[in-house]
């Protein structure tokens, strides 16, 4: 199942080799049997060994293949060589009595050994009784040439047509396991990147001491006490950089997803065009500072509103009533215009001083306080990012107008320094539109006002800061 997921994301072997009962996986996935005849295959190994007595015993030798021969060459009827798995690492497998004199030789030649964890000497004379049972029900089985080149543990070399045999998993029971050189033919052949299919990287190790001599890559599917996942997504990455190529829709199927919103870029929008005035010159429709200094944006200080009431008097289009309104109505345009200008170049004046404006929080009503804070906050954001005010959404998300972590933390210490509120970047990474945050940085402020008046703890003021949500 591991190696069909592997292949579901497109990563297809070229070449498999197995170790010991692990052949019978690579076999499978090369195609010489059915997973049904395989599996068939595997249990009646099982079942037949099992009925064997006990009295085996297999042991780990850190030597050579030919010292270990010489060794227990006056033995081959109750020992042999089960595995070489290195230069220096093999495996012997045999009856107990004589595993045990052979150890006590190595040790006393300063040998390490480490007997094995099995219930029964596997690769050695010991498995000779279930041989006729076991080619009994192998004969039974269809066999197919490899779809897949084959690494044969019996040889060490590329499988050929015995491989598709009975008479060859017949031999397997007894034969030694041949990794070592197993990894010499790959090695050969050209082949450098190795990916075991198995719950633990057992494999890994030793094909490293096979070939220590050179720079392979070795992955692992799952490796024990790693998140599962993380080291199979890991290993794919790693195949991936290497060139192998992933099957990204084959990866993605059995997943559902959603659409995310992401941050988009603050576009300006602002026009470009050269129009035409209506005085016949052409002009450019981005507003520069000099056309900001209109005459409404003056009136106050350059213009007598009284006089500029007399002028529209004579137009002759206004009732009595609405020529005694002019004047206010011409002394709020022109502040509402001081203001809008003066937040578009950087944010309003009062709202640049601390002390002014922190005072001014203070003391004005809470619609008040709002107002000024939607005035303030707008400011700084086109500031930010390089907007005016009036291209500034106040219902629109932070991330919906291009602001990032980066311009998150420079707006927090903005309202940090200015109005000594601290708002997290969490907080304005959340989507948050600045009416939004109109509503949080007043609430703090009124905490803060708060805690002047009274010396209670900021749980408390918390709780009834709930409590007046509530």
């Amino acid at each position: 199942s591991l190696a069909q997921l592997w292949q579901s994301w497109g990563i297809q072997p070229q070449i498999v080799m197995g170790h010991s009962v692990g052949e019978y996986v690579a076999a499978t996935i090369a195609g010489v049997f059915s997973l049904e005849d395989g599996l068939k295959l595997i249990a009646t190994r099982g079942r037949l060994m099992q009925q064997l007595p006990p009295g085996g015993e297999m042991v780990s030798v850190m030597a050579s293949e030919s010292k270990i021969r010489s060794l227990i060459a006056a033995y081959t009827d109750q020992v042999s060589l089960a595995a070489i798995n290195g230069p220096e690492a093999v495996v012997i497998s045999g009856k107990a009595q004589v595993i045990a004199q052979i150890c006590s030789k190595l040790e006393s030649d300063g040998v390490k050994t480490k007997r094995l964890q099995v219930s029964h000497a596997f690769h050695s004379p010991l498995m000779e009784p279930v041989l006729a049972d076991f080619e009994a029900v192998a004969e039974q089985l269809t066999y197919n040439k490899p779809q897949i080149p084959l690494i044969s543990n019996v040889t060490g070399l590329r499988a050929d047509e015995v491989i598709s045999t009975a008479s060859y998993w017949v031999n397997h029971l007894c034969q030694p396991v041949r990794f070592a050189q197993g990894m010499e033919t790959l090695h050969q052949q050209g082949y450098e990147i190795f990916l075991e299919i198995g719950p633990k990287p057992v494999l890994l190790g030793m094909g490293r001491q096979c070939l220590s001599e050179i720079e392979g890559m070795f992955l692992p599917s799952i490796r024990p006490a790693v998140d599962e996942w993380q080291q199979i997504l890991s290993s794919l990455g790693q195949l991936y950089v290497q060139g192998v190529k992933v099957d990204w829709s084959g990866f993605d199927q059995k997943y559902a997803y959603q659409k995310l919103l992401l941050p988009t870029y603050p576009f300006q929008r602002q026009r470009y065009w050269v129009e035409a005035a209506n005085n016949g010159r052409q002009r450019n429709s981005l507003v520069t500072s000099q056309d900001a200094s209109n005459l409404i944006f003056h009136l106050p200080n350059q213009v007598e509103i009284e006089a500029v009431a007399q002028k529209l008097q004579e137009t002759g289009n206004f009732s009595p009533e609405q020529l005694q309104l002019l004047p206010d109505i011409l002394k709020v345009l022109a502040q509402e215009e001081q203001q809008q200008l003066a937040a578009t170049v950087h944010s309003a004046t009062v709202l640049t001083k601390n002390e002014q404006l922190l005072e001014q929080l203070k003391t004005v009503s809470d619609s008040e306080r709002k107002n000024i804070l939607l005035v303030y906050i707008q400011g700084e954001v086109a500031r930010l990012i390089g907007m005016t005010i009036s291209q500034i959404d106040v219902q629109q998300p932070l991330t919906m107008m291009g602001v990032d972590s980066l311009m998150a933390a420079e707006l927090r210490n903005v309202f940090q320094r200015q109005i000594e509120v601290d708002l997290p970047i969490e907080k304005l990474m959340e989507g948050l539109s600045i009416t939004q945050m109109v509503s949080l940085l007043n609430e703090q402020l009124l905490l803060q006002e708060i805690s002047l008046q009274s010396n209670l703890s900021e749980d408390d003021l918390i709780e009834d800061m709930e409590e007046i949500t509530l």
